[in-house]
Order: C-alpha cells, then structure tokens, then sequence
C-alpha cells in the first residue's frame, strides 16, 4: 500500500510575487520542514535550523519519519528554481494595495478571500503580513490567487525563510 503523501494540499509550485510571475519557488524533495520543537525522533534528520523562528529543515521524505507528537507541524521546502536556495513558508503572505489604498479598507475582502491581517506595516499603510485564517500555510500557500484578484492588489507574495550563509 503506498504511503499518503502529507503534503498533497501544498502546491507544487509558488510564485515569489505577483509582479515577478516567472520566478517561482518548486518543492524541494528529499526535504521538509518542522515548525515547532523537533521531536527527538527526528532530531538526526536536521540540516539547518532558523532559530528566531523555531524552525528546522529536515533530509529525508516526511512520510517516512515517525512522528512524537500530533503538534509537530510539517510542511514541504522549496528551493527558488530549479537550483536555487532552499526555502521554507511560514504561512505568512505580504499582499500590498496601490499607495491610495489603506489596508483598513480592505479587511472585510481579505477575510471574504480566507485571510486575516497578522501585521500591518507602520511604513507602507497599504500593505499588511496577512495569514490563512484557519491559520494553515497549504491553505495560506494555495490561496494566493485568491488574494491577487482583490481589487487594486499590485503585489502579492508569500514569506519564505532561506537558512542564512555568513559572509
């Protein structure tokens, strides 16, 4: 019997924006991420962590790790083209208006399309980090076209973490 793939609600495919629509970030086999603690059962498994957001890159295909806990969040990685860096989705979406648009405005439609604003910008008043509002990244992911057909979107472009490399 084949193993159910945990990650068949993620897309296979993300555009890096709305206003680069050639550059898309594919999924990553061999790879995925864990959001939260890493159980011991898959502490072996870890290649990179990102720290300040409690997330480590695993090798390895999901399906075949045991998991310790049903709070352990997993999701794919995907790495921007065919070579490039490995880069994991938080879940959260940076959706920016035209300039004349105050996302306060624009919260009845974002929750209409599934979304909920997490963090407006001080700097830029059109613009706002907005997340699935069952609070899913597949959903958050899946759901970008959604949100690029709201009126007056000019960008819409998910968050992606890449393991950071000194210089």
């Amino acid at each position: 019997m084949a193993k159910k793939n945990p990650f068949s609600r993620y897309p296979s495919q993300v555009r890096a924006s709305t206003e680069r629509p050639d550059v898309r970030y594919v999924h990553l086999a061999g790879h995925f991420a864990i959001h939260g603690k890493v159980p011991p059962s898959l502490a072996s498994s870890v290649v990179w962590l990102l720290n300040e957001e409690n997330i480590a890159v695993c090798r390895g295909e999901a399906g075949d790790q045991p998991a310790d806990s049903e709070s352990v969040t997993l999701s794919p990685v995907y790495a921007l083209g065919a070579d490039g860096p490995a880069a994991v989705p938080t879940g959260l979406i940076l959706v920016r208006f035209k300039e004349s648009v105050r996302i306060e405005e624009r919260h009845e439609a974002l929750a209409r399309a599934g979304y909920t604003v997490r963090q407006t910008l001080a700097y830029a008043p059109h613009a706002a980090w907005v997340q699935a509002s069952s609070g899913g990244i597949a959903e958050a992911l899946t759901g970008i076209a959604t949100l690029e057909t709201l009126p007056d979107v000019v960008n819409v472009e998910p968050q992606m973490l890449t393991e950071r490399v000194p210089r």
